[in-house]
């Protein structure tokens, strides 16, 4: 998860072993942030529960989207690609656990779940996610997640656009970014984003050194288009319910933002 800011990291605390930003939470991997609201898409991947086949939300960090399925008495799989995350999920919701309402696994896309990751599912919630895969990645991945899926089922995606100023950005380089960005897009590159000069990296920050992400500051940050992702679904046999661009609720507020800084897509298999 990203937010694009001016202000991140003016307020830094450490709270149960989690580290949070101005609200946010970082990531154990220092990557990204678990924000402090719900994916907008949320009611959508949970009105998509068919009452039998779990829901899964992918890349699912401290479990903030998974916690809300659950008051509605919802079966949920909690997926995610970083351990550390995993058992704070088993932590915090350790009830739901037991009961087996919850099922916490590893997944790292676009690899083949595990054997104990049991499809197929109502819904999938990808918020945050996928503007950290390169674009093969991502067809990779609506594959895999089409091929798990019941009939009728839904995808959800929420990720950073290329509209995004990103916290603490270089000024001159957003502008030659950003530009670079449009160019490719209105020429009809498939992944507009997805090119090694057009990654959002720690060369983005005007100073990664104080940066409180560091060590692991953005190692690639792919910032997607609305077309893309919407063709990427299409090609992978989903049919686009919802497409449009906005803001995270999440995200904090960025004057020098110059468009919207998020995508929305919604696919029906």
């Amino acid at each position: 998860m990203v937010v694009g800011s001016e202000t991140l990291g003016s307020q830094v605390d450490e709270q149960d072993g989690l580290v949070k930003v101005n609200g946010l939470t970082l990531t154990k991997n220092r990557k990204g942030v678990e924000l402090a609201t719900y994916s907008p898409l949320v009611e959508q991947w949970i009105a998509s529960y068919d009452g039998v086949h779990p829901i899964v939300d992918i890349g699912a960090a401290y479990g903030m989207n998974v916690g809300l399925a659950l008051e509605k008495g919802i079966r949920v799989v909690a997926l995610d690609c970083d351990h550390r995350h995993l058992d704070e999920i088993r932590k915090k919701f350790k009830k739901e656990v037991e009961s087996g309402q919850l099922q916490v696994g590893y997944a790292c896309l676009p690899e083949e779940f595990s054997n104990e990751i049991k499809g197929p599912f109502s819904s999938v919630l990808l918020s945050e996610v996928v503007h950290f895969l390169h674009g093969w990645e991502i067809e990779k991945s609506l594959e895999l997640l089409w091929k798990n899926m019941v009939p009728g089922g839904h995808i959800a995606i929420n990720a950073a656009s290329g509209d995004l100023h990103f916290w603490d950005m270089d000024e001159e380089y957003f502008e030659s970014w950003h530009a670079k960005f449009v160019e490719r897009e209105a020429a009809g590159e498939t992944w507009p984003g997805d090119d090694e000069g057009l990654f959002i990296t720690a060369k983005a920050i005007r100073d990664p050194s104080k940066h409180p992400m560091q060590p692991a500051l953005f190692e690639m940050l792919h910032c997607q288009s609305l077309h893309a992702l919407e063709s990427a679904l299409e090609r992978a046999g989903f049919e686009v319910v919802l497409g449009k661009t906005g803001t995270h609720p999440g995200y904090i507020p960025n004057p020098k933002t110059i468009g919207e800084p998020g995508v929305f897509v919604v696919g029906k298999k």
